[in-house]
């Protein structure tokens, strides 16, 4: 995105080689409604609010799904597209922090956009599309706490707790939303253990090493899979 903007470009595709738009006409309608508003920094297909009182992200409910929604967060694979001027700009103030990868540097991003005061949208006739194109309508999400994860994707929890803290108390400023990101990943440490000893002590691994290399800035670990 840096190298793009620099080279004069005013809108960038942010998205992976594998996971194209789902409908032909994605990039026109979101370029449609960016071109509108010279304060928009991003607009992408689906996107959420986040709750920091709670430190959740939010859905949006199915009949809110119209218009234009303001969003803090747009998933990967959901057809970022971010402003190049934005970018030219404001620099490294908008940029994603590129240690993050491949965890929730899409979040960082949007944060970051919000946090100079851009705007981050969605628009509400393409989340609704995909929506109902993946058959999510009418979902209402049940969180546990001990919810078991494969095994062998667990080393995936260590750089989103990693990239979540992180986030939020060095990019955000938000010491209080990072400690609650803190606390939920102790205590999926904690109750990994009902899944058995040996799931136990690997989830735990992962979680208080994603805690601790957060708070101490040590964003070159790689942990093995």
């Amino acid at each position: 995105m840096e190298t793009l903007a620099k080279q004069g470009y005013d809108w960038i595709y942010w998205g992976d080689d594998d996971d194209p738009p789902l409908f032909n006409d994605e990039f026109e309608h979101s370029l449609g409604i960016a071109k509108d508003d010279k304060n928009i920094g991003a607009i992408g297909s689906v996107g959420s609010r986040f709750d920091f009182e709670k430190a959740r992200i939010q859905r949006y409910k199915d009949e809110e799904l119209k218009g234009v929604l303001d969003v803090d967060s747009i998933g990967g694979g959901q057809n970022i597209i971010a402003s190049g001027k934005a970018i030219r700009a404001k620099g490294e103030a908008v940029l994603p922090t590129g240690e993050l990868f491949f965890a929730f540097e899409d979040l960082d991003f949007v944060l970051k956009m919000k946090k100079e005061n851009y705007r981050v949208v969605v628009s509400g006739e393409s989340a609704l599309k995909h929506r109902k194109n993946a058959g999510n309508m009418n979902i209402k999400s049940k969180r546990k706490v001990g919810r078991k994860i494969d095994k062998n994707n667990l080393w995936r929890q260590y750089y989103s707790f990693r990239s979540l803290i992180y986030i939020f108390k060095y990019n955000q400023n938000s010491e209080k939303v990072a400690r609650k990101f803190a606390t939920r990943a102790y205590l999926k440490a904690v109750f990994g253990f009902i899944h058995g000893w040996g799931y136990g002590v690997k989830n735990a691994e992962y979680l208080i090493a994603a805690v601790k290399d957060a708070r101490s800035k040590n964003l070159k670990n790689r942990v093995e899979k």
